[in-house]
């Protein structure tokens, strides 16, 4: 069994709120987590997790006024779903 897949993005893609994704982890039940940024926001860096192999489906937000913090809480999250996925 594949432990999943990490994806970095083309720049033109993005999540139905207007994120840039920046990278995404899809395990191998379809769920992930997904790193944006979004420009002219006070927090514009987010993670998010993903349900049923779709983006679209993205919830519980964590915001970030930098990367390097939410880089951390990607890796944070993704840990957390290889473990309990």
């Amino acid at each position: 069994m594949s432990n999943g897949t990490m994806m970095h993005c083309p720049v033109d893609e993005t999540l139905p709120n207007g994120a840039l994704i920046l990278f995404f982890f899809q395990g191998p039940n379809r769920s992930g987590i997904v790193l944006g940024y979004k420009e002219g926001t006070a927090q514009p860096y987010a993670t998010w997790e993903f349900y049923r192999g779709s983006l679209k489906t993205t919830s519980t937000g964590h915001y970030f006024d930098n990367i390097i913090d939410a880089e951390k809480d990607f890796h944070e999250r993704l840990a957390h779903q290889r473990e309990n996925y």
